[in-house]
This record gives structure tokens, sequence and C-alpha cells, in this order.
């Protein structure tokens, strides 16, 4: 998976929580954004309790911030 090339901005920022969500859904998601060649961002990798101010320009650089959750 190569969720950003740090010479594009992402279109789509994506958020959420949840292994579920990981192996469900999500990896569906991206399977389609990488055939479409839609660039995105995943925030997985940002360690929790760190600085946001990257996460928070991840976003705003983002065309679309998309926010996933699964109620149980």
């Amino acid at each position: 998976m190569t969720p950003f090339y740090p010479c594009q901005d992402p279109q789509v920022f994506i958020n959420y929580r949840g292994e579920e969500l990981r192996y469900r859904f999500v990896s569906h998601l991206v399977a389609a954004f990488e055939r479409d060649e839609i660039n995105f961002f995943i925030d997985k990798n940002e360690l929790r309790g760190t600085d946001l101010r990257n996460l928070f320009a991840r976003i705003h650089e983002s065309r679309i911030a998309l926010v996933i959750y699964i109620l149980y």
C-alpha cells in the first residue's frame, strides 16, 4: 500500500479506528483508491499522544476528509 505521495497533496484523508474496520471496509476502500490512482493519506502511522500539527496539516491539504466509524 502506498498511501501518500510526498510530491502531491492527498485527495482524501482517511481516519478510522478499529481493527475490524481496517480488515473489512478500509482495505477495500484503499484497494479501490489505488486502482483508480486516487492519492490518499491514512493516519494509522501517526503516534498517539504526539503533536497533532502534522495530522492537521494533512487534513487541511486534502480535498476530502473521510471519517469512518462503527457503532456497536
